[in-house]
């Protein structure tokens, strides 16, 4: 899914039909000065929503083959993506390997190729037509855009929108949303 895909449907949530003609959003007309900074905060309010996505409800987990420096030290910038929870750390006998998390590194006891599963932010968005990293087919555009009308709603100071917009995000994504732990049974009854 494209950023602009999100856009189109985020801007009829909030009625503002005219900048599907932008080019930005694969219409005919070069988009105004105003109709550009409406298009930019939208994108903003589409990074923001995808993160919170992330980071709160569906992690992004990738896992790498690394190996330790010298002191022992995993750098956080010799990993692919940027890191938000390290998940776990293992050897190359599946053994977890014991490390301690600082600003820029992890500190290991391990000095010799490790295999690290972490969750990572998405990469943010800078144009209308990049591709978005999340990989839950339960994540729609629809459920991305309404979260973008909310914070549009939000920033511009609509606030009974914003409300409006709020709920429906919410509501659309516990929808799609549920922990293994929150799975409940109905209880039996004996007749």
């Amino acid at each position: 899914m494209q950023i602009k895909d999100i856009l189109k449907q985020a801007v009829l949530f909030l009625g503002l039909e005219d900048l599907l003609k932008t080019t930005a959003l694969s219409g005919e007309t070069t988009p105004t000065t105003s109709e550009y900074k409406i298009l930019n905060l939208l994108l903003a309010c589409t990074n923001c929503v995808i993160d919170e996505i992330a980071s709160d409800y569906f992690p992004l987990l990738i896992e790498e083959e690394v190996v330790p420096n010298g002191d022992c030290k995993i750098e956080y910038s010799s990993l692919s993506k940027a890191v938000h929870t390290i998940k776990s750390l293992k050897d190359i006998m599946g053994n977890t390997v014991k490390f301690i998390e600082f600003p820029k590194y992890l500190k290991v006891d391990y000095p010799y190729n490790c295999q690290i599963v972490y969750t990572y932010l998405p990469t943010r968005a800078t144009a209308f037509d990049n591709e978005v990293d999340v990989v839950d087919t339960r994540v729609t555009i629809r459920l991305i855009a309404l979260g973008v009308a909310c914070e549009y709603c939000y920033l511009t100071l609509r606030n009974d929108q914003a409300e409006s917009f709020d709920k429906r995000y919410k509501d659309a994504l516990l929808s799609v949303y549920s922990k293994p732990s929150e799975i409940c049974l109905k209880a039996r009854r004996w007749n």
